[in-house]
């Protein structure tokens, strides 16, 4: 038997076929056992399990730099807006004041 046939006749919920004296591979006799001795033992995860989590962790992280500097540029990208807006003023102020002086 490979180790995938022994799924295909187990339901998908896994507690086993009704009826039946198989146990559970959730909620078995060694998870009980942990649980109840206090121990900080937990069943062990597989590596690709463990991969693949460390991969989506460095994903959000990714995420989260990348939108925290994109708020960054922008906040720059307003700033400059608004600089430019000043500027504008500040020119179009004193082409009016040469004029003034011109007459």
């Amino acid at each position: 038997m490979s180790k995938f046939q022994h799924c295909a006749k187990r339901p998908a919920h896994g507690f086993g076929v009704a009826g039946s004296s198989k146990r559970s591979p959730v909620f078995g006799p060694h998870l009980i056992s942990i649980t109840l001795s206090g121990t900080n033992q937990t069943p062990t995860a597989a590596p690709s399990f463990l991969s693949c989590d460390q991969v989506l962790a460095s994903a959000v992280n990714l995420a989260y730099t990348h939108k925290t500097k994109q708020r960054r540029i922008e906040w720059l990208d307003n700033e400059i807006l608004e600089l430019d807006r000043k500027w504008r003023e500040i020119c179009t102020e004193l082409a009016e004041e040469k004029q003034s002086w011109r007459i």
